[in-house]
């Protein structure tokens, strides 16, 4: 299972998930870059219990053809509706290439955060 969503600074979507390991990942590039630190929770709708995110290392990917770069991860122990939120994108920015000099030279940012894509999967 692949869901995906435009990010943007009101990102808040309930979406139902299967127990078990996912994975998180920004779309759009090899090089991420940001202002402020960023944080993605996950709330259970009904208990409102939040549920337990772990950061990564930055590992970078393809995700169905899109150049991708994975920043946390979570594993659910049950079946429910879920509400994820974004926090701390602003200035958020996506380099299509992991060389400085590269994206020093030319334009490939993938502009500001409503151009990058967050996937959440189970299938990494």
């Amino acid at each position: 299972m692949i869901l995906r969503f435009l990010v943007n600074q009101n990102l808040s979507e309930v979406v139902y998930l299967n127990q078990g390991k996912y994975h998180v990942f920004f779309s759009g590039g090899y090089r991420l870059s940001h202002e402020n630190e960023i944080s993605f929770q996950l709330t259970d709708q009904i208990t409102s219990e939040q549920q337990k995110v772990t950061s990564t290392s930055r590992i970078r990917c393809n995700i169905e053809g899109s150049k991708s770069v994975k920043l946390f991860q979570f594993e659910l122990v049950k079946n429910g509706n879920y509400i994820i939120r974004l926090n701390g994108i602003t200035g958020l920015k996506m380099k299509k290439s992991r060389l400085f000099l590269i994206n020093m030279f030319y334009s490939q940012s993938s502009g500001h955060e409503s151009q990058i894509e967050l996937i959440i999967t189970n299938e990494y």
